[in-house]
């Protein structure tokens, strides 16, 4: 018999129910971490301020009222008393309450006061009879509510006798609770001084297992050694001196970082990270040059066949003349053509291999690979960028990233790499201005088009889905275009890209464009990387609360690359529902601040691609608010890791078997 029927209430049903959510005993009854606890406390009317979110009691003085004001948008209003005070609710898309909210009932409104304290817009609306108060944690189980699992919970906590998890001898974070402390504040707080403990155990535990990770990984790193590289510098001088400008002053921190790991006894493993435009293509151009001129190969991936192509003619334009060939290599080359460029590549007479994940397919071999360079390294999965580094026995790694993040968390994240950040823009970069409005917009943001469009410019309008039937309530590319195709003149050329277009297509589309055949471009992110169109200047984004703040940024990227500023227009009906994470785009340029506050939203599983990188998901922690936390644990794993005595040795083997810890990759 199951241990977890033996809990009061869980029966053939609710053990099914639980199985298929990974729960399969007492000890993972007990392990659930909840995925949020909120709290739930009433504010009287003198705390409130304008602008700021509060919860409040209220007497329904009106029934409510419900506007359609168009598709996907409703607003419900409703009078209400709060102690001596009267004033308008406001709620968007809640019309299924306007049954519930009859003159007299009470209600708890949380929301808050917008211009004055006589308008309050609302972001929940519960009856006052239905509304706990206190801390309460939330599981988010499928057909389990939060109150019944508490229960089973604290029945399991009866029958269950656990043995503690963390090394607490060992380890220097104060106020670390036990076990069962840990449990019965986390399940059943009854002070925020309880949640926040509890809390801070769960984020320590998973902080502790991932600094042990980053451990381990930097002790492999180190028993790997190599002889230095010798690189010709004066063909390298030369190519920067005929480059058609000159490197900003990070670019050549950046070279320099690189060729010195070169000189080094192990290999490289660096993180080249920058804003969009920040100039990270040519440095990386420059350390494949250093390693061809030291007479061995190098491989360039690129996460998609456009970017890859891009990469390519950069390559062959500052390269050519100086006697060095760039091969290209994706699954759209077959036939006789491939098995000449395979044995070229196995001969070694092909210096440079541009391509997307096929040059790490197995039937690929090199005479002698020195470096991999990995653009938009996050778009990769750990296991590919294994299957490419054994490909050869020990070759330097650079990463590029276009998703900055802080120093510091970077340092953490990519635990085995040294980082290199370019923040600096080159001479010339124009500004990017940026607005958030909703739909009822719209027509002012079709004038900036039309005006734009009249000065020979052009326009990007980026869709989450690519047809209607597949969209459902999301702006797609196909509507899109039937849309502007009668709004704007009809010499207007505009056409639609999209993941499902066929490589030539893409090609195509984007060469049209780039020539200003075509006029706008109606896409998905498909253009977030790798298409550069220097007289596109407007970029209109709709249903922007499809992405998260680094994407958005991303994409804005695409403006704004040559002599004339540019325009972005983020268009979403959330702002009206209380939705306001976009304001920072409005504010700052600064890729950094922005994806700060994209990790501080979001987490880097998220951001960075959880699956792709090998960084956990965690339950709890958050590296951007969590970092002196991470600090100490990192602390306490050199400790536990170096350590040879037994409590160290048995935490370590059985580090993989907690549920409270994050399995690591």
């Amino acid at each position: 018999m199951d241990a977890l029927s033996t809990v009061k209430g869980i029966g053939p049903s609710t053990l099914l129910k639980l199985h298929q959510q990974g729960i399969h005993s007492l000890h993972d009854l007990v392990m659930t971490t909840p995925k949020r606890i909120s709290t739930h406390e009433i504010s009287t009317l003198d705390t409130a301020i304008l602008g700021v979110t509060t919860t409040l009691k209220a007497t329904v003085l009106l029934d409510a009222t419900v506007a359609f004001l168009r598709k996907r948008l409703t607003k419900l209003h409703v009078r209400v008393r709060v102690e001596t005070q009267e004033f308008q609710v406001v709620i968007f898309n809640r019309e299924f309450l306007k049954p519930t909210l009859k003159s007299g009932c009470e209600i708890v409104i949380t929301g808050r006061f917008e211009i004055n304290f006589k308008h309050f817009s609302a972001t929940d609306i519960v009856l006052a009879k239905h509304y706990q108060e206190g801390f309460i944690p939330e599981y988010g189980l499928v057909g389990i509510s939060d109150k019944l699992f508490r229960k089973y919970i604290g029945e399991g906590l009866q029958h269950l006798s656990l043995k503690e998890s963390l090394p607490l001898g060992l380890i220097s974070t104060p106020e670390i609770l036990s076990i069962q402390e840990y449990l019965r504040k986390l399940h059943f707080p009854i002070s925020k001084l309880d949640m926040d403990q509890a809390i801070r155990r769960a984020k320590y535990a998973e902080l502790l297992a991932f600094g042990i990770h980053i451990e381990n990984i930097k002790a492999k790193q180190k028993a790997v050694t190599r002889n230095p590289r010798k690189v010709d510098l004066s063909l390298v001088k030369a190519v920067i001196a005929s480059l058609p400008y000159e490197l900003t002053n990070e670019q050549k921190e950046a070279v320099n970082d690189i060729f010195k790991d070169y000189k080094k006894p192990h290999p490289m493993n660096r993180l080249l990270q920058g804003d969009v435009g920040s100039g990270k293509t040519i440095v990386s151009l420059l350390a494949a040059l250093g390693v061809c001129s030291a007479k061995e190969q190098v491989v360039l991936m690129a996460p998609t066949e456009v970017l890859a192509k891009q990469h390519k003619s950069l390559f062959d334009k500052v390269l050519s003349s100086f006697g060095i060939e760039v091969a290209f290599l994706s699954s759209s080359i077959k036939g006789k053509q491939r098995s000449i460029l395979l044995e070229q590549i196995r001969l070694g007479s092909k210096s440079i291999i541009i391509g997307t994940h096929a040059v790490f397919q197995e039937e690929i071999m090199f005479s002698h690979l020195g470096l991999i360079i990995i653009d938009e390294q996050h778009r990769f999965g750990v296991d590919e960028r294994l299957k490419l580094r054994q490909k050869s026995l020990m070759p330097d790694l650079l990463f590029m990233s276009a998703t900055p993040i802080p120093r510091t968390l970077a340092i953490s994240l990519y635990a085995d790499m040294d980082v290199t950040t370019i923040k600096e823009m080159p001479f010339g970069k124009k500004a990017i201005s940026t607005f958030v409005a909703d739909y009822s917009k719209m027509n002012e943001v079709l004038d900036v088009i039309k005006q734009r469009l009249e000065k020979q410019e052009q326009v990007y309008v980026i869709a989450p889905a690519i047809f209607q039937k597949n969209a459902g309530d999301v702006a797609s590319v196909e509507q899109t275009i039937q849309f502007l195709s009668t709004e704007l003149p009809r010499d207007i050329l505009i056409e639609g890209l999209h993941g499902q277009c066929s490589f030539d297509d893409k090609m195509a589309i984007i060469d049209r464009f780039s020539r200003n055949v075509t006029q706008v471009l109606v896409a998905t992110t498909v253009v977030e990387v790798g298409v550069d169109v220097p007289n596109a200047t407007v970029m209109v984004i709709l249903d922007a609360h499809h992405f998260g703040l680094s994407q958005l940024h991303q994409l804005r990227g695409r403006i704004g690359r040559g002599k004339k500023s540019g325009i972005c227009y983020l268009v979403t009906d959330q702002i009206l529902l209380g939705e306001n994470r976009f304001s920072i785009l409005e504010k700052s340029l600064d890729g950094f601040e922005i994806s700060e506050e994209d990790l501080r939203l979001r987490g880097p599983g998220e951001i960075l691609g959880t699956k792709q990188t090998g960084i956990p998901l965690f339950k709890m922690a958050n590296f951007i608010e969590d970092q002196d936390l991470f600090a100490n644990a990192l602390v306490d794993a050199q400790r536990i890791v170096r350590s040879s005595d037994k409590e160290s040795i048995e935490f370590q083997k059985t580090l993989r078997s907690f549920d409270e810890i994050t399995t690591l990759d």
